[in-house]
């Protein structure tokens, strides 16, 4: 039996184009509006099961070489999506939901300028945000979200490319968001000048867990499909360790995983090579 065709969740398009061969993956583009996806896509169960103990501790699907190590630039990233989402005028004491908690540092981080936060992270490094660090953090989203209490802020950080149904998530995330709610979606820009320079060498070509390739008019339609007013769409900068570049890409020698591991490994970079952007939006 033939499967039904996968509606592009920017403009419902159902025509796809070949695209990308990597690594024995193939991507297909849609034909009216441009967005990449993998096919066949996977089910929610198979995309959930790649992010394993092994995606933040071996580099595996495009992973980090130790998620919990880098624990300090992930909270000097957090503060700087919170201080974005403050100047938006989002400020506590309110409901923030981040969607793609991992470890939790940055629910911390809310909780500590008096935020009331909670998360939703399917693999087992949100342990350490429930365990460690004493947070709310679900596998689900439909568990995070309560019909009496809206939420007030919510952060999608690298998550929207590997969902299966990033348009269905929003929606769902939008139904929960109160009027004037702000939401902040960082992921990467298929249009970027390193993204067309690269092609298929682009970092985010990472099949199987990198499901969609999107650009910015590709988020803003999808964010305001979903219930919200895009506010904006620019290249970000975060910082990344020299563990995690080297995991990603340059695979796993001998002497990539004694760099990896080494005091050098923690070290900082500012990432910086325009292709990584930020969408800020509002709920209508």
């Amino acid at each position: 039996m033939t499967s039904p065709p996968v509606p592009c969740p920017c403009c419902a398009g159902t025509a796809w184009s070949d695209a990308i061969d990597k690594e024995g993956h193939r991507y297909v583009a849609c034909d009216a509006c441009g967005v990449v996806r993998l096919d066949p896509l996977p089910s929610a169960e198979e995309a959930g099961a790649l992010y394993d103990e092994g995606y933040f501790t071996e580099s595996t699907s495009g992973g980090y070489h130790d998620y919990l190590a880098d624990e300090a630039i992930h909270r000097r990233n957090a503060r700087r999506h919170l201080d974005r989402l403050e100047r938006l005028g989002a400020s506590p004491p309110r409901r923030l939901l981040e969607v793609g908690a991992a470890a939790g540092f940055l629910l911390d981080e809310a909780r500590a300028r008096g935020w009331e936060p909670v998360g939703v992270e399917i693999g087992p490094v949100a342990a350490h945000a429930r365990d460690e660090l004493g947070l709310t953090v679900h596998a689900e989203l439909a568990a995070a979200l309560r019909p009496d209490a809206p939420v007030d802020a919510v952060v999608m950080n690298q998550v929207l490319e590997h969902l299966t149904d990033p348009s269905a998530t929003l929606e769902q995330v939008a139904e929960a968001t109160a009027p004037g709610g702000v939401l902040t979606i960082e992921t990467w820009d298929r249009h970027s000048a390193v993204a067309r320079r690269l092609g298929d060498r682009w970092q985010q070509v990472t099949p199987p867990s990198v499901l969609w390739l999107f650009a910015g008019d590709d988020l803003r339609r999808l964010v305001e499909s979903a219930g919200f007013e895009a506010v904006e769409v620019r290249v970000a900068t975060k910082w990344v360790s020299v563990a995690t570049v080297l995991g990603q890409s340059a695979g796993g020698s001998g002497v990539v995983r004694r760099i990896a591991g080494s005091r050098l490994g923690l070290v900082g970079l500012p990432y910086r090579l325009g292709d990584l952007v930020v969408v800020t939006a509002r709920r209508r």
